[in-house]
């Protein structure tokens, strides 16, 4: 199936022996499908996963359909989880922290999931080089505020003369009298009132 895109979700913590999700939809749902999980819509074991406060990082992607996800479900996705061979290299001292973190999908990663990655990967923070490649660019800093200039001077007689008119203007509006509903005219109202 051409427009349809197979993807496996690396569990952090893992929930028992369940360490992966693998779930297929359409290519174009794919961030839709992602935010279903992310709200418990999605399946029951990343409902479960956030119930018990863990998380997931998108390992990978592939073109496939529901086919391609049932025969990837008969064999462990830990041997094509990119997160679980990228953990293992490193781990194993194959590859240095920033090509392993690279390789786990740093890049693509939302901040909470690139700390999730530091975390799998037992590093308190970024190695340099990764993080000076994928820092978000800084906000700039707001313009100045213009101070506002002060009001020309009023002479004291108008300024008299404004507040009084001011004054008369207050004192001049009302509130609006408030009139008595009509009662209800008798009909089939009580009716809808008894919830018949």
């Amino acid at each position: 199936m051409s427009g349809s895109v197979v993807y496996t979700l690396h569990l952090w913590p893992p929930i028992g022996h369940a360490a992966h999700y693998t779930g297929s939809t359409p290519e174009r749902r794919l961030a839709q499908r992602l935010t279903d999980h992310a709200l418990g819509r999605g399946a029951r074991l990343t409902q479960v996963q956030i119930e018990r406060g863990g998380w997931w990082v998108l390992a990978q992607t592939q073109p496939g359909g529901r086919s391609l996800e049932r025969r990837l479900k008969q064999h462990g996705a830990a041997r094509r989880c990119e997160v679980c061979k990228a953990v293992g290299a490193y781990q194993a001292g194959d590859l240095p922290a920033a090509d392993a973190l690279a390789r786990a999908g740093w890049a693509r990663s939302s901040p909470a999931q690139q700390s999730l990655l530091l975390e799998m990967f037992g590093l308190p923070a970024p190695p340099a080089a990764l993080a000076a490649a994928t820092a978000r660019p800084a906000r700039p800093e707001p313009a100045p505020i213009r101070p506002v200039p002060e009001p020309w001077p009023i002479p004291a007689a108008e300024a008299a003369e404004i507040d009084a008119l001011t004054a008369g203007l207050i004192a001049g509006w009302r509130a609006p009298a408030l009139t008595a509903r009509p009662p209800p005219a008798p009909g089939p109202e009580p009716e809808l009132q008894a919830g018949l």
